[in-house]
């Protein structure tokens, strides 16, 4: 990201029929997902970064993607 490249972000999600999944399968507790969103806008907005293209306008409940929890964190943008 220091080098203006915004990577696709994906939260874990084990599967269900993995053995990750059988032994965990709640996943990973909702303070790793909070954590992991809020490092992301934190260097998003440290490297002047901007909402990745594909994903619709950024703000809470805008996504186009249902995956896409980290669009809810970072700043609105006109649509």
């Amino acid at each position: 990201m220091s080098r203006r490249i915004t990577p696709r972000f994906t939260t874990w999600c084990p599967e269900p029929t993995t053995p990750l999944g059988r032994t965990n399968p709640q996943g990973a507790p909702l303070e790793y997902h909070v954590r992991l969103l809020e490092v992301y806008r934190a260097t998003m907005e440290a490297h002047g970064l901007s909402s990745p293209p594909g994903y619709g306008p950024a703000g809470p409940g805008r996504a186009v993607f249902s995956v896409s929890s980290f669009m809810d964190t970072l700043p609105a943008t006109e649509s």
